[in-house]
């Protein structure tokens, strides 16, 4: 019979321990002990307190596998105790694709977008089954501050997991985020800078948003990429995208935490048009309860790339918009 995939229990923790202390040091000679993973002990404090999971696979009654999620940021969780006994490895069993299968079905519906994972270089199956399975070997220091680094810890993975969209609710850190990004990119850019401004529902004080920090830049030129791309790559952001026929708008992003920076030539119609929304949205709140309620009802759907969900939130934007632009304009502001 397969293995069943369920949620750990209990009663599971004595056999889920020598289980998996019998492959750390028996097969592997890990010099690790139980007191070395307090987190086998306490599952709902360590990982479901955190917003993750811990999953045990069974068979004939006995556990022969495990896999963990544990919460590392809003968008992100990184898989601890990837574990199959040894004669329930190989393809008659797929047990190891079922836990993933399991784990990664969660993190979708539970909107974590970015998937990590730290292992010791010894085992090498588990490096080819985890390249199979969409990750790819990343390095320590592009990992998070808040990942959960074991001692034994040597190789890393990471697998982005497309057409997430995760709505959280709103968190009284975004706007300390964005000023610490901000500053971040003046030190680099300095008077290259026009305009900076936080965009984006993260700037929204009590609206549910996806957590990443948009924000809004404007340059003189932004064809003229040598004047700020290198300068905010040495600061950690990544260029990603060059759209001429919008704007000539320019996007890079970075991670931990997740920002969006969007840069836009000076005095860009569309630069104006996002802060006539945010502004509408601070101010009211009706709006704001529509544009949330749309929003997270499309969250529920599934979507193959993230763009499709912006798309599908175009109706409600121009909505939204044309009564900010109508109230602006019977104001004369």
């Amino acid at each position: 019979m397969p293995a069943e995939i369920s949620l750990w229990a209990p009663p599971d923790r004595d056999e889920v321990v020598a289980m998996i202390l019998s492959i750390q040091r028996d097969e592997f000679a890990l010099a690790i002990t139980a007191d070395d993973q307090p987190d086998l002990f306490d599952v709902d404090l360590h990982y479901r307190a955190n917003g993750g999971e811990f999953w045990v696979a069974d068979a004939d009654g006995e556990v022969v596998g495990t896999i963990a999620a544990m919460g590392v940021d809003e968008n992100t969780v990184a898989i601890r105790k990837m574990f199959v006994r040894a004669d329930h490895r190989g393809r008659g069993t797929a047990v190891a694709a079922s836990l993933m299968e399991s784990l990664v079905g969660w993190a979708k519906r539970s909107g974590y977008r970015t998937l990590l994972l730290g292992t010791t270089d010894r085992m090498g199956a588990a490096h080819r089954f985890y390249e199979k399975q969409g990750f790819s070997p990343i390095t320590a220091d592009s990992l998070p501050a808040s990942f959960p680094r074991m001692a034994v810890d040597s190789m890393f993975f990471r697998r982005d997991l497309a057409g997430v969209v995760s709505i959280r609710d709103y968190n009284p850190l975004w706007p300390e985020l964005f000023a610490v990004e901000r500053d971040r990119i003046c030190a680099a850019l300095g008077a290259a800078i026009v305009t900076i401004e936080h965009s984006g529902s993260t700037s929204v004080p009590g609206l549910a948003a996806k957590p990443i920090i948009d924000i809004t830049m404007t340059v003189p030129d932004t064809r003229d990429e040598s004047a700020y791309v290198p300068r905010l790559e040495a600061a950690g952001y990544s260029f990603r995208l060059r759209e001429p026929d919008w704007y000539e708008h320019r996007l890079l992003t970075r991670d931990w935490p997740r920002v969006n920076l969007h840069v836009f030539p000076a005095e860009c119609a569309e630069v104006d048009r996002m802060i006539i929304f945010r502004d509408w949205l601070r101010a009211n709140a009706a709006d704001r309860d529509l544009y949330v309620r749309v929003k997270r009802d499309l969250a529920g759907r599934d979507w193959a790339d993230v763009q499709d969900y912006a798309d599908a939130k175009s109706a409600v934007v121009q909505q939204i918009m044309d009564r900010a632009r109508a109230e602006r304009g019977a104001t004369g502001t």
